[in-house]
């Protein structure tokens, strides 16, 4: 066969140069061959084939021939290239040699086409020799072509003009990045204007509850419970959507400095493909970035999906909590547990998916997963025998989740132990106590624990009475106290029920004892019990009363009066 192309300029670049789509006969993976490509001028022309080497030989070595071949191929077409050949007189032609066909360009002795070659395709060694012709024939046109004045004036504008667009583009994605830096930073200062605001009610009202959020001043302050919760929530939301824009802005400003690196690093690319001369770059960078690209999208995809995932668990947290199937109650307490269950999920979903991009990389480096996961089970194994008090603290961290026995924000007792849980996850819990220690306690150590603000709280007083007081008069005047302080505006919102005056509770030392219960809002019962016996004290100054002391009474008894002829007998 014998193909000869017209003059320059005549016909368009009508073949595509990369053979990527063409399917490879399933059989020749099993007849130990090696398939490459054969490039000119950087792009891939057209697969060849070559015996792989036995696996008894260095792995340096078992690509050898047919990186040889490949070579060779190139070298013959880079010679002919050189030669200075005129297109009118190009003619690509193939003849049989030794039974298989071989190409030629202008009677020289370019490739031969292998049964290996043709089976590639499934096709006889003829047929293929035919394709190769067209395909080797079209290069060595276009090798020509692209080398002229005319062409390449017009690539240099082409690059011009992908270079300015660079610029602008560019530009535009820094522009956006500045903007969305700009939005961090007043989110940032909102965020710490709502703390110190917060701060600053706290130490007007003397909060010493470190789980009050919000409490609603002035005439116009709307009280109950319902209030209450509400209030809460708005504060608490509006944190929690701070922080979702502030965690949105971040990933957007990411994606643009990835954007900002694909748009210089393809430019690049796309400049240096624009001539022949330089073509030869994009195929060393594609060698030389694929893995380290493949690597780093992974990573990049890693991270982005931790950060989208903790957005979407805290999002959902929140639509969860401001559902209308729940209670008020349930609500409230839901809101104590959120940031427990967010940084558990969120932690949890961190793991996995930074194990699944290991698993990821690995792969992409060639190395087998399952003998890895084989493994890591074996290891797994051996590592539970060894560590297996931390395995019950995360079944028991689990446990102590699903059934809400605590969370962060809750005030708890275990066994001696006592304070304000500010950290928890599946392996320890961690207390603030009163002396403001840092408290950290295994969950698999944990038995029995006492909670203190779950849901509601409790006044348990007992106040002494004189002895010689009327106690009708006495309960009285604790009840109407009591009564009193729950119309008071301040703290009405804190006693959720009418106080309880259960009545007399003991004879001590000091008096009658009677006893008061007052139902509160959790963690409120400190202050409502503050307040309550500072009222009582000053109404008993009002009408007189003085609170007893511990006394004890003596009787003395005097012996009988002896007779004296007894005792001189």
């Amino acid at each position: 066969m014998v193909l000869a192309l017209p003059g320059w300029g005549q016909t368009p670049f009508p073949l595509p140069f990369s053979t990527l789509g063409e399917k490879v006969s399933e059989a020749v993976q099993s007849e130990g061959v090696d398939v490459g490509y054969v490039r000119l001028d950087g792009r891939n022309l057209f697969l060849v084939s070559a015996p792989k080497l036995t696996t008894d030989q260095p792995w340096q070595l078992r690509s050898r021939p047919i990186k040889e071949r490949t070579s060779a191929i190139e070298l013959n077409l880079q010679q002919f290239k050189q030669t200075g050949f005129e297109l009118d007189s190009l003619t690509v032609t193939y003849q049989f040699l030794n039974g298989l066909p071989v190409i030629y360009g202008n009677e020289t002795l370019l490739l031969t086409v292998t049964k290996q070659d043709a089976n590639l395709y499934g096709v006889e060694p003829e047929d293929r020799a035919e394709t190769l012709v067209a395909i080797v024939a079209q290069a060595l046109k276009n090798a020509v072509e692209e080398r002229q004045p005319e062409f390449l004036r017009q690539q240099a504008r082409i690059g011009l003009l992908l270079a300015l667009g660079t610029l602008g583009l560019s530009g535009l994605v820094w522009v956006g990045q500045r903007y969305l830096s700009q939005q961090e930073r007043i989110l940032t200062h909102q965020e710490q204007a709502l703390k110190i605001t917060m701060e600053t009610l706290k130490a007007e009202r003397d909060e010493r509850d470190p789980l009050t959020i919000l409490e609603n001043e002035g005439e116009d302050k709307i009280t109950g419970d319902s209030s209450q919760i509400t209030s809460l929530v708005a504060m608490a939301q509006t944190t929690a959507e701070n922080r979702r824009l502030y965690s949105i802005n971040e990933i957007k400003r990411r994606v643009l400095q990835l954007v900002q690196f694909l748009i210089w690093g393809g430019s690049f690319y796309g400049i240096v493909g624009l001539f022949p001369q330089t073509r030869f770059l994009q195929l060393a960078l594609r060698s030389a970035v694929r893995i380290p690209l493949q690597l780093l999208s992974i990573a990049i995809a890693t991270y982005l999906l931790i950060r989208i995932i903790a957005i979407l668990i805290s999002r959902l947290l929140w639509e969860l909590e401001d559902s209308r199937l729940l209670s008020p109650e349930a609500s409230k307490r839901l809101i104590l547990r959120i940031s427990t269950f967010s940084q558990v999920l969120k932690r949890i979903s961190a793991i996995m998916l930074t194990l699944t991009g290991i698993l990821l990389g690995l792969a992409t480096l060639g190395l087998p997963i399952g003998p890895i996961l084989a493994g890591a089970g074996i290891f797994g194994l051996a590592i539970s025998f060894a560590s297996q008090s931390v395995i019950k603290d995360a079944i028991n961290g689990i446990l102590i989740l699903l059934e809400d026995q605590y969370g962060v924000g809750d005030v708890i007792e275990v066994g001696s132990l006592a304070g304000l849980v500010e950290t928890m996850d599946l392996r320890i819990t961690q207390l603030r106590d009163a002396e403001g220690c840092l408290i950290t306690i295994p969950n698999g150590e944990i038995r029995a624990v006492k909670n203190r603000s779950k849901e509601w709280s409790r006044v348990d007083l007992n106040i002494p009475v004189p002895y010689d007081a009327n106690l009708t008069e006495m309960m009285g005047l604790l009840e109407t106290v009591a009564l009193r302080m729950r119309q008071d505006l301040q703290w009405q919102g804190l006693i959720l029920e009418a106080p309880q005056l259960m009545g007399v509770e003991d004879f001590s030392d000091r008096g009658v004892v009677l006893k008061v219960w007052i139902k509160t809002q959790p963690l409120k019962q400190w202050d409502v019990a503050r307040e309550y016996r500072r009222r009582v004290k000053t109404a008993f100054d009002q009408r007189g009363i003085v609170i007893p002391i511990p006394q004890q009474a003596l009787w003395v008894k005097s012996l009988p009066t002896a007779v004296p002829s007894t005792l001189e007998s």
